[in-house]
């Protein structure tokens, strides 16, 4: 009965060692990986793409608004402000 004990002892501190070591090893990478900080490259590297199309797009409406506000008024269809 008491070798039963000790081999049950043993297994449940091998297994208390590797859970400390796994939460040493998560503790001090925070929770990221290699992955994780690719990942975040590129959607930063995508967030940095879409801010630049979006102000072109904005910059593009803003000039064909002007043209079709010159035309407008050109033609008298509306005034100019």
């Amino acid at each position: 009965m008491m070798e039963r004990a000790q081999i049950t002892l043993v297994i449940c501190i091998i297994t208390l060692a590797i859970v400390i070591v796994i939460m040493v090893i998560l503790i001090r990478r925070h929770g990221h990986t290699t992955e994780t900080s690719a990942i975040r490259s590129d959607i930063e590297g995508m967030r940095q793409q879409n801010d630049a199309e979006h102000q072109a797009m904005q910059s593009d409406i803003r000039t064909v608004k002007s043209w079709t506000l010159r035309i407008l008024s050109r033609f008298g269809f509306k005034e100019r402000e």
